[in-house]
């Protein structure tokens, strides 16, 4: 059976390619729908015992001879985060593995249902679906209130993109106060050093000189001066 042309990159569509079909079914929901629905790759891939379910039975031969010839690649794990993208939910197991890599897989979505093609137009990107609710549960459990946040685009993009230019902007300033911070400290660093230098020089220099001389005693006024004779008497 000829596989119908793959993406660019095998997996991921764009919305515009999805907008551009109007109601179809999007590329990807289209290829899996085939794929499980087609006896040829049962056992690789089929519908769940319910048929609400989608079971890769064996991932590695799903990823090694089925994945190549819709999608152009062979990485189950690129193939389970399509999935996702999808708002497919992963069906857990008693002792199943969080790597993704047991030995059947199980993805559960509310619109992607056996002979219910016209509901799976529902689905859309970026859009989860509400958990598969288990035996005996309410029929709230599993409902999803939070959707998964999206690749922001337009205004917000724009937006987001110069809040990064601004905290950029604002690294590289800091930088440069930095750097100038630095010279300024290391110039006054230099600059204390020379005057501790020229102090002590001058400290030095002041003990080498010699004591000045004793200052002789001043004359005695002439009336304080007596003759030798007088003093004698």
């Amino acid at each position: 059976m000829e596989a119908p042309p793959a993406t660019a990159d095998g997996q991921q569509e764009t919305m515009s390619a999805e907008a551009q079909q109007g109601n179809a079914l999007p590329p990807f929901i289209s290829k899996l729908h085939e794929l499980v629905s087609n006896s040829v790759y049962a056992d690789h891939i089929r519908w769940g015992d319910a048929g609400d379910t989608i079971v890769v039975t064996d991932p590695v031969l799903f990823a090694r001879d089925v994945l190549p010839r819709f999608f152009k690649h062979d990485n189950i794990r690129s193939f389970v985060r399509q999935l996702n993208i999808y708002g497919f939910q992963r069906c857990r197991r008693a002792g199943s593995s969080a790597d993704g890599m047991d030995s059947q897989l199980e993805f559960y979505h509310e619109s992607f249902m056996k002979g219910k093609e016209e509901i799976m137009k529902q689905i859309t990107r970026g859009v989860p679906s509400q958990k598969r609710a288990a035996p005996g549960d309410p029929p709230s459990a599993g409902k999803l209130t939070t959707r998964r946040p999206g690749k922001p685009t337009g205004e917000k993009a724009q937006q987001m993109h110069g809040l990064q230019n601004d905290i950029l902007r604002t690294a590289n300033q800091l930088r440069a106060i930095d750097e100038q911070l630095r010279v300024h400290m290391d110039n006054s660093q230099m600059t204390l050093m020379r005057l501790m230098y020229t102090l002590n020089s001058s400290i030095a220099m002041q003990q080498r000189l010699p004591a000045p001389a004793a200052a002789a005693a001043p004359p005695l006024p002439p009336h304080q001066m007596l003759l030798p004779s007088a003093a004698q008497e």
